[in-house]
């Protein structure tokens, strides 16, 4: 099972091609934000620190984000293909647990059906 990644952002931020691509990422060492900078500059696309912080800013339009498609709220718009910024290749899902109680393992159970799905 793998993350599958896309980039995301409100459908009326203003952003075109001749301009610095806004981010909003969390602060280093994510590695979500890494995956984004290594693959705008390997690009070459021009990007500035929109915001840095949790994901409500791209929910309040500050910038766009890179995202799992599975985890991307329904009111953002994938615009990767449009802008034409860079494919970043899917991650393997990795679920760590000591769970051994019946009624936690079943709720592990049904989260990795949900990223399945």
């Amino acid at each position: 099972m793998q993350a599958q990644f896309g980039w995301f952002c409100t459908p009326d931020v203003p952003i075109s091609c001749d301009q610095l691509l806004p981010l909003a990422a969390q602060p280093e060492p994510c590695k979500l934000r890494l995956m984004a900078v290594e693959a705008l500059e390997a690009a070459g696309i021009a990007w500035c620190e929109a915001f840095t912080g949790d994901g409500a800013a791209v929910m309040a339009g500050l910038g766009v984000a890179l995202l799992a498609r599975q985890a991307a709220p329904t009111s953002l718009s994938e615009i990767g293909a449009s802008l034409s910024l860079p494919a970043v290749p899917g991650r393997p899902i990795i679920l760590h647990s000591s769970v051994s109680q019946s009624r936690a393992a079943a709720t592990l159970g049904a989260i990795a059906a949900a990223f399945r799905a």
